[in-house]
């Protein structure tokens, strides 16, 4: 849940007065107490400092409900209940909150200065409730939005200007003034692998810097070239940021260092999980040679070759997974996880748009019958018959049973 949270105030008794506001106030009774109940993540201290009600201030009930408006508007909370009651002391102010639940981790998606951390700190001492977790939109994220910008003035940036984006598990802040463009890669230590490096990341050079982007290069591209040596758990350091100013922009030049680590040979090959074929014939479908150098391209591509035997059996989704360890000497065990997911049935076959004399003679002979399992290397050879036509899965998890639907290429 998002937004402001639901506010509801109950009035306690105070003494034998009628209205308990108008007691207080005609009395200018003194606040006695003020308790903040239900924070678990939320920092009390920093509650306190939003809500501004210290023990010893004339009671006000329009300041009190402002105070809890302005908590509200936070959007840290789904619910807030507040009330007030007397004693011999004065006013005892009650607030039990329940925290959103859903939070999301804040992060920066393209700082390129070499002190994050220090960023964090200054965002957390300029605005006291941020924990590194924010709601996707209320007063707090703008207050952090504010305050990272702030930072990057006290930097001597001119005018900065940054945007707060919501994800699924993350709200990101990407700074769009200035624009941070890439300019050039490098790997500390990567020796004679520098050039294949730099030339596999030509494609970023140009855009606009994300960590997004360049994690993406990392997983794809640095990983399989350490990866096709042998160098399976060659890992990229932290990145050191090198700015260049070019008229409105800001050239960016990234350093990795570079961990290679050791060079493996295959060790020995298992198998583990759902597994509907014997070892022997896993074994068939994915040889690794033992004691030569290991080859990640290799095993990608021997493993996408496996899921085969899963296609054909009615497995629409198998995924097979490979995991490493050490093993005796330079050799690197490999443990393949499969995980076949569900198994499906052939259901309805449905036809849409435009009735063709290929959609006619594809649904006459489709060589598929209800209720037996779709074998998907074999639907994938018979639309080949009729490159005018698509078929569109329509899987049920629930019934374990997949409708065909064929329309003309380029429909849906």
């Amino acid at each position: 849940m998002t937004g402001t949270a639901r506010l509801s105030l109950v009035i306690g008794t105070l003494l034998a007065v009628s209205s308990p506001v108008a007691f207080a106030q005609a009395f200018k009774a003194p606040i006695a107490k003020v308790t903040v109940t239900g924070l678990k993540k939320v920092p009390e201290p920093a509650v306190d400092e939003v809500l501004g009600l210290r023990a010893g201030q004339t009671f006000d009930a329009a300041k009190v409900r402002a105070a809890v408006a302005k908590l509200n508007a936070t959007g840290l909370f789904s619910d807030i209940n507040y009330q007030w009651s007397s004693n011999n002391r004065g006013i005892v102010i009650q607030i039990d909150v329940d925290e959103m639940s859903g939070l999301l981790r804040a992060r920066m998606e393209n700082y390129v200065w070499n002190d994050e951390d220090a960023l964090w700190a200054a965002v957390k001492k300029q605005v006291p409730l941020f924990t590194g977790w924010l709601p996707s939109s209320g007063s707090l994220t703008s207050e952090v939005d504010a305050a990272i910008q702030d930072y990057l003035e006290s930097k001597g940036l001119s005018q900065p200007l940054v945007q707060a984006m919501p994800g699924t598990k993350a709200l990101s802040f990407t700074i769009i003034r200035p624009r941070l463009i890439l300019a050039g890669i490098n790997f500390e230590g990567s020796g004679e692998m520098q050039p294949e490096l730099q030339q596999a990341a030509q494609y970023m050079m140009g855009l606009p810097y994300t960590t997004a982007t360049m994690h993406g290069y990392l997983k794809t591209w640095f990983r399989n070239i350490y990866g096709r040596r042998g160098y399976l758990q060659a890992a990229a350091g932290q990145p050191v940021f090198q700015l260049t100013p070019y008229q409105d922009y800001e050239h960016v030049t990234v350093t990795f260092p570079v961990v290679p680590g050791k060079q493996y040979t295959w060790g020995q090959l298992s198998w583990t999980g759902d597994v509907f074929l014997s070892a022997a014939q896993l074994n068939a479908l994915v040889h690794l040679k033992q004691g030569a150098m290991a080859n990640l391209d290799v095993l990608n591509a021997q493993l996408n070759d496996a899921h085969a035997p899963f296609l054909k059996a009615g497995y629409l989704y198998p995924k097979l997974v490979p995991h490493f360890t050490a093993g005796s000497g330079d050799a690197i065990n490999v443990q393949v996880q499969v995980v076949p997911g569900v198994r499906y049935r052939m259901g309805d076959l449905r036809v849409a748009g435009f009735r063709s004399k290929d959609m006619t003679k594809a649904q006459q002979n489709w060589p598929f019958h209800g209720g037996t399992f779709l074998n998907i290397v074999l639907l994938k050879d018979y639309m080949a018959n009729f490159p005018d036509l698509r078929a569109v899965l329509q899987p049920s998890i629930q019934s374990g049973l997949v409708s065909v639907k064929l329309v003309a290429a380029g429909s849906y």
